[in-house]
């Protein structure tokens, strides 16, 4: 066995998988967390998982002029939405 494989990551390395690992975890939680809402909640139901998405866009991101609280489905998840809430 080479002596090459057993040293420690770089702090870099170490970083990146770190960040990589947490939003990693967090994607699988969101997925879960819809098959949950809507297993139990109903299909359509899906706004309470925006409502991070909702407070970023109208409190941190200011981006509407009024506060917006209903997440429109589009069924391609390309919208500010959906983008927002990966943020979020």
């Amino acid at each position: 066995m080479n002596s090459e494989d057993n040293r420690p990551w770089s702090t870099v390395k170490l970083m990146g998988f770190r960040v990589l690992f947490i939003f990693l975890v967090l994607v699988v939680f969101h997925m879960f967390a819809r098959f949950i809402s809507r297993y139990f909640l109903g299909e359509g139901n899906e706004d309470l998982l925006y409502f991070p998405s909702f407070f970023v866009q109208n409190y941190i991101l200011q981006v509407h002029e009024a506060p917006i609280w209903r997440h429109v489905v589009s069924g391609g998840g390309d919208t500010l939405d959906d983008w927002v809430q990966q943020l979020a």
